[in-house]
């Protein structure tokens, strides 16, 4: 590596005598950063694929934005301007930029130099992940005095590090909340649970969150609430709603932030959305028959067939959009059925939905409505003759199911009201089960949901 040394204060003066011009002005519409320090000797550009700088002597510059992209973010760097009155110099290879080389983390893809001119520079990379290092974007680039210098041969370089900020895992963050029977707050139910990876790491050790937060939608944060990994460069919080966000803010209408110990600004925020069950949407999984067959005492056998008809209930929220994993359990979906019209059928009394399992997960519920059929005979059955009937293809009277032997014809029909985390869900989805004297294959049972 060479040798390095930093020039300021009294050498920039220097420089600035040797003036002949002043420098274009920047592009504007960008946070603006001037770099202070002038570094000896000069670098080589090595190319969009290269992880390495020439250096390692780099100054801290702040970010202009550090914004989300799915499990990653984007880092773009303030427009950087040169040192005093100097100019940035082109290398005589460009490969692939004129002005600048960059060096990005291992983890993250190359970088891009969204400006990349004489008087300034804009570096940038984007699908940077929680794992990168404390400098994930950097980049240098080669100096001259204004006209070009005078005197013997003159190499100067700068260098800078995209340093301080933040990037908060979920982002957006998105939360909820419970209710009581009596429609009110049941407090602290419904969490997220949201890490604050820090840059540089050591930032995690004393930085603030801060909850822009005007409408309520939030339990407040405190630091009692933060869970500290200095070494890790990480805090720890859960966020717990108490409002729904309106329909009309879907990117949410409140944002959590952090500042240095110093009450200094970091660069890196995530919007908070706090969403509710909201409306339900259903979809036919299909029906299933299941024949058994036992031998009774008193020289008696009993013929059973038992119906399923399955179906998905999807929850949406406020947004239309699934219901987030926040909401995620176990009977916590639960059911009515009114508005009961037709053949009477068992339908069951409100209560969770427990099967074909009790769980809801990412807004997804699984559900089943079931009916049995049964039907003695004298006798007793063979062995062969059980396992016949259990694979419908033993035929008492060309018939192969109970509901086809016992004759009967029955259509039912109610309203399925739900509730999600104490939340009733705005609509209501009839169900209609049909129930035909056939063959397995005519499709004795079935359900539709409308």
């Amino acid at each position: 590596m060479k040798a390095k040394r930093t020039w300021l204060g009294l050498a920039l003066a220097v420089l600035a005598a040797l003036a002949v011009g002043g420098l274009v002005a920047p592009p504007g519409g960008a946070d603006e950063q001037q770099l202070e320090e002038v570094k000896d000797g000069e670098v080589s550009n090595q190319g969009e694929q290269a992880k390495d700088i020439d250096y390692d002597d780099e100054e801290p510059v702040s970010p202009e934005s550090v914004t989300p992209v799915g499990e990653t973010v984007t880092i773009v760097s303030k427009m950087m301007t040169p040192p005093g009155d100097m100019a940035f110099k082109d290398f005589p290879s460009p490969n692939p930029w004129q002005f600048v080389d960059i060096e990005t983390d291992p983890d993250a893809p190359p970088g891009s130099a969204d400006t990349d001119t004489a008087s300034a520079i804009q570096i940038s990379v984007e699908g940077v992940p929680e794992t990168a290092g404390d400098c994930p974007l950097k980049g240098e680039g080669n100096l001259k005095p204004p006209g070009g210098g005078g005197g013997g041969p003159q190499e100067w370089h700068w260098s800078a590090k995209i340093s301080e900020f933040v990037i908060f895992n979920p982002n957006p963050v998105k939360t909820g909340y419970a209710l009581k029977d009596d429609g009110t707050l049941d407090p602290k139910k419904i969490k997220q649970t949201v890490t604050a990876t820090f840059r540089p790491k050591s930032l995690a050790a004393d930085a603030k969150i801060v909850v822009d937060d005007p409408n309520g939608r939030i339990e407040p944060i405190a630091e009692g609430d933060l869970t500290r990994n200095a070494g890790a460069g990480t805090i720890m919080f859960d966020v717990y709603g108490k409002t729904m966000t309106p329909v009309n803010q879907p990117n949410g209408d409140a944002t959590i932030k952090a500042t240095k110990a110093d009450n200094t600004p970091l660069k890196g925020e995530a919007k908070v959305i706090v969403v509710i069950p909201s409306t339900q949407v259903h979809a036919k999984v299909g029906c299933v028959l299941v024949n058994k067959a036992v031998n009774l005492p008193n020289d008696k056998f009993e013929l059973s067939t038992r119906a399923f008809g399955y179906i998905d209930i999807q929850v949406k929220d406020q947004f239309g959009n699934p219901l987030d994993a926040v909401y995620n359990g176990n009977k916590v979906v639960v059911e009515e059925f009114v508005n009961r019209q037709g053949d009477e059928f068992g339908w069951p009394g409100k209560g969770p939905i427990e099967e074909p399992d009790p769980a809801l997960a990412n807004g997804l519920k699984h559900d089943v409505a079931s009916d049995r059929c049964v039907t003695e005979s004298p006798g007793q059955l063979s062995p062969e003759q059980i396992l016949a009937w259990e694979n419908f293809e033993l035929l008492l009277g060309g018939k192969d199911n109970c509901f086809a032997l016992n004759g009967q014809q029955l259509e039912s029909s109610a309203g399925q009201k739900i509730w999600v985390w104490g939340h009733e869900l705005s609509n209501i989805v009839t169900r209609t089960i049909t129930e035909k004297p056939v063959n397995r294959e005519d499709v004795p049972f079935d359900v539709e949901d409308e």
